[in-house]
């Protein structure tokens, strides 16, 4: 999975926007959930399977229709407002 957030990408490895260092954990404990808020607006965010991420965190990426790069979305577990003709996707990661 390519991140394309302006940031020189490594194998496994990848920057956010805030400078901080992530690398992917092998678990796949991860998955995106579809919500909605309280004005009826589709929602999405990243958490945990039943397997979990042990040591790692869970984080969303997003993907545009047509789009050859994933894109890093927020690691905190908040709810983000789901773009049509996007696809999410959530995978386990740690700070580097």
């Amino acid at each position: 999975m390519a991140i394309n957030n302006g940031s020189a990408l490594r194998a496994g490895a990848f920057t956010d926007s805030a400078g901080t260092d992530w690398k992917y954990c092998t678990a796949r404990g991860c998955r995106a959930k579809l919500g909605k808020d309280i004005k009826n607006r589709n929602l999405v965010k990243a958490i945990p399977t039943a397997a979990g991420c042990p040591g790692c965190d869970c984080v969303l990426f997003s993907r545009r229709r047509g789009g050859a790069a994933w894109v890093f979305e927020n690691s905190t577990g908040g709810w983000v407002t789901k773009k049509g003709g996007t696809s999410y996707s959530a995978r386990c990661v740690e700070k580097a």
